[in-house]
């Protein structure tokens, strides 16, 4: 929504400025696997077109969705100033949490885990099990409004 608008608006030195921009096409891009199924040019060219169409001002990058850090390589050869990456920030807090409750490195059963997704289970399927390297099955659908 508008999380990183109101934060920055909140913490930012007077003066400093946000902008938001939508990329309706890059979450279903990189949850279908574009670059594996079609080769590079398409995302590429999807990419570059999304980040030509900033203002050329522009001194940061925040990577503003959990899919974007795996396409950071291919934004980063378009963008070459800061780009920012809350998935960092976000494990870091999981790693956290984890701790707290005790579950450590090597002790999760994936036997135990529910998954619940809000789009196709076959994307998420497809997607879970290359960053887990094992299978899944627990997985339940949510639907949004």
């Amino acid at each position: 929504m508008n999380v990183y608008k109101t934060t920055f608006d909140l913490y930012a030195p007077q003066g400093s400025t946000i902008i938001q921009r939508g990329c309706k096409l890059l979450c279903p891009m990189i949850e279908r696997r574009w670059g594996r199924i079609h080769g590079d040019y398409l995302t590429d060219e999807l990419i570059r077109l999304y980040l030509e169409a900033l203002p050329k001002e522009i001194d940061t990058l925040i990577l503003g969705c959990t899919h974007y850090p795996l396409i950071r390589d291919k934004i980063s050869k378009y963008f070459k100033k800061n780009i920012v990456d809350p998935a960092v920030e976000t494990t870091e807090d999981l790693l956290r949490e984890l701790g707290r409750i005790k579950i450590k490195n090597g002790e999760v059963n994936m036997e135990k885990i529910d998954f619940i997704v809000s789009g196709k289970k076959e994307f998420f399927i497809d997607l879970a099990e290359t960053f887990l390297e094992e299978r899944i099955d627990n997985i339940r659908t949510l639907k949004l409004m």
